[in-house]
């Protein structure tokens, strides 16, 4: 595939400058990077023409040449004599004038063959910039970003502004097609910081910064969801005795318990890892689910019984004595 290639050049003090007819006092100055100031004195101005002479060392048959003034293009013309053969681009102006003082410029722009392959000159360009990472001490931690590559470009890492020394044992730096990478192995508070990665090349140069913030690992506590080791049980019972259902539970943090009769709470002092719920004196109506339930920030647990309570048998006996009627029971 043909790909143009262009530059801008003029005259410098190597190229010829004639001036027919005449030999007129002149001066030939470069000025910024490849243009030529061409500047005459004023006392001789009368009648001058100036040829202005261009030697291509490289060129071909699909060369283009064109002549600026400033920023004005120059075509041929009773004032301009433009002309190109075999590599060699001239201008000839006639009657020179104060008011043509000033920059020529002499613009070439050439093919070149190339396997299907498109010249591009430019300075480097993050495609994928670099990102903030976060780690805890010991853990490795990978930077990476995508480059343009036409031409290759040199990549430079550093942190805090200070380049990045080879270290295999700490550092790895690795590219494939445009992807550059660093690897920072077993990472530690020192590590922490602004991390650069610089890009250049013959046309300029790219660069982008992330930050690494490293962190210790955090204290991590033993814990456990609450565990039963004894759990309640049924119980039945007569009327008026006293009742106490007793369990054992176990946690970290220490789980907080909550004791309920059908579904509705009630109160209990535990004491140690063995909680007792005591009944004095039952009743009939003390007959019920009884449930527990332990709780920490890790989970819960509950464990339930039922109490079963037997009312006496009550037997009513009347007796006569002297006109008194006595009445007992049998329990």
């Amino acid at each position: 595939m043909a790909a143009k290639k262009s530059w801008d050049t003029g005259l410098n003090s190597d190229r010829q400058v004639k001036v027919p007819g005449r030999n007129a006092t002149r001066n030939v100055q470069r000025t910024g990077s490849s243009p030529w100031a061409v500047s005459w004195r004023r006392q001789n101005l009368v009648e001058l023409d100036i040829w202005l002479v261009l030697c291509l060392q490289h060129y071909d048959k699909n060369t283009e040449v064109t002549w600026y003034f400033g920023s004005r293009k120059l075509t041929a013309s009773h004032k301009y004599e433009i002309n190109y053969a075999n590599g060699v681009a001239s201008i000839y102006v006639k009657d020179i004038e104060e008011c043509d003082d000033g920059l020529y410029r002499c613009k070439v722009v050439t093919e070149e063959r190339e396997d299907n392959t498109k010249i591009l000159q430019r300075p480097p360009e993050f495609t994928l910039p670099l990102y903030n990472r976060t780690a805890y001490i010991g853990e490795d931690v990978r930077f990476g970003v995508t480059i343009t590559v036409h031409p290759e470009p040199q990549v430079t890492w550093l942190k805090a502004g200070h380049r990045i020394k080879p270290d295999p044992a700490k550092y790895t730096f690795t590219s494939d097609k445009g992807l550059y990478q660093l690897m920072i192995h077993n990472v530690e508070l020192v590590d922490d910081g602004e991390y650069t990665v610089v890009a250049n090349n013959k046309f300029g140069e790219d660069s982008c910064k992330a930050r690494l913030t490293v962190t210790p690992h955090p204290v991590v506590e033993d814990t456990m969801r609450p565990m039963f080791k004894r759990l309640l049980a049924n119980i039945e019972c007569v009327e008026g005795q006293s009742v106490q259902f007793d369990l054992r539970v176990s946690g970290t943090p220490p789980p907080t318990l909550k004791w309920e009769k059908d579904g509705k709470p009630l109160e209990c002092r535990p004491q140690g890892n063995e909680f007792t719920l005591l009944l004095i004196e039952v009743f009939p109506e003390d007959a019920a689910q009884y449930t527990c339930e332990a709780k920490n920030d890790y989970g819960q647990a509950s464990s339930s019984a039922t109490l079963n309570v037997e009312g006496t048998i009550t037997q009513s006996h009347e007796c006569v004595y002297k006109n008194w009627t006595f009445t007992y029971h049998i329990v």
